[in-house]
Parts: C-alpha cells; sequence; structure tokens
C-alpha cells in the first residue's frame, strides 16, 4: 500500500511541479514520466524472475533502497533543476516500483493457504485501490498546504510550488523508510519459514 500510494502520488505531483514550476507543457510534463515508465514496465518480468529465484528477501529491500534514495534527491530538486534531472531521479524510483510492487503483492500472497487465496486477491486489489486514492490526496494536500504557507511571506509562486513539491517528496521519502524497515521484518520471516 505504501508503494502504491507513493507511486499514484509522484504521477501527480511531477507533472504539477513541471508544469507550475518550470512552466512545461502538459506534453512535455507527461514525457518526462514516459521513461520512468517504460523502464518499470520492461523491468517487472525481470524482477518476476530475480523473484521466483530468490524470492522476496533481497528484491524488496533493495527496491526499497532505490525508492527511498531517488525519491529523497527528489526532495532537494530546486528552481535550477533541469527536465532531464527530474526524467532522470524519476526512472531511478521506477526501477526501485518495479522491484518492489509486485514482489512484495507475491510474497503476502504466499503467506495465505491456497484455499484464501480468492480473498486475499480481493482484500489486495481493494487496498491497492484505496492507497492509491490516499496517497494522491496526501501528497497533493501536503505540496498544496506548504505551497500556500510559502506565500504567506513570499510572492515567488514558482520557489512556492518546489517547497511544496520539496515537503511532499521528503515525506515520501520517509515513508520508503518505513517501507524499507518493514521488508526487513518480511526477510526475518521468510528466512525464518525456510
Amino acid at each position: 500500500m505504501i508503494i502504491q500510494m507513493f507511486q499514484f502520488s509522484m504521477n501527480m505531483i511531477i507533472p504539477l511541479l513541471m508544469q507550475n514550476g518550470l512552466k512545461t507543457s502538459t506534453f512535455v510534463s507527461a514525457l518526462v514520466l514516459l521513461p520512468g515508465i517504460l523502464i518499470g514496465a520492461v523491468l517487472t518480468p525481470i524482477n518476476g524472475h530475480i523473484f521466483d529465484k530468490f524470492g522476496g528477501k533481497i528484491l524488496i529491500p533493495i527496491g526499497f533502497v532505490l525508492l527511498f534514495t531517488f525519491s529523497f534527491l527528489l526532495s532537494r530538486v530546486t528552481t535550477s533543476a533541469s527536465i532531464l534531472q527530474i526524467t532522470i531521479l524519476y526512472c531511478f524510483v521506477m526501477i526501485g516500483q518495479s522491484m518492489t510492487m509486485s514482489s512484495s503483492q507475491t510474497t503476502a500472497l504466499n503467506q495465505l493457504p491456497p484455499k484464501n487465496n480468492p480473498d486475499g486477491v480481493a482484500i489486495v486489489n481493494t487496498a491497492m485501490q484505496l492507497a492509491g486514492a490516499l496517497g494522491s490526496a496526501l501528497f497533493v494536500g501536503i505540496m498544496t498546504a506548504f505551497q500556500n504557507n510559502y506565500l504567506k511571506t513570499s510572492h515567488n509562486e514558482v520557489k512556492a510550488i518546489f517547497n511544496g513539491f520539496n515537503h511532499s517528496a521528503t515525506i515520501a521519502a520517509i515513508l520508503m523508510a518505513v517501507g524499507f524497515i518493514l521488508s526487513l521484518f518480511l526477510s526475518l520471516n521468510s528466512k525464518l519459514k525456510q
């Protein structure tokens, strides 16, 4: 759920930053996301093969480290950031996402007895939808709140947008750190079950 919250929110706040902060068109904003999404699509089946060999105990923590590192770097972008810089950072975010999303879902569902799998899938799918909606509202809300707070003391709208984005991405990085810590407990449980 943490990953879904993060992914949906990044796909909303990065275009907001691009259009309102860097004054790009909606088309350019979409192009910034495109390479990362393509990389994620290509790497997901590859990471699935790695998961089949090693399980989630290696893949999930490494993915969360990538998510934390590059969301933290995104939280430090300034008004001098280039479109290419943001695109590259987002690509690495999507590499981490491709390592964690399916792997964590499969690991969670593998804990259930086969007779409960349909119920588990339904619960996971519902939780993912809720997480996506909650994440979008939460991170856009955080971005807007910090943006508006900045505008109380300054009239520089571009810096206000970057301030809101930076705070939103910082909180996302903290959530990725929490996900990493949780993945270590998952790894420990996996080792104990083997």
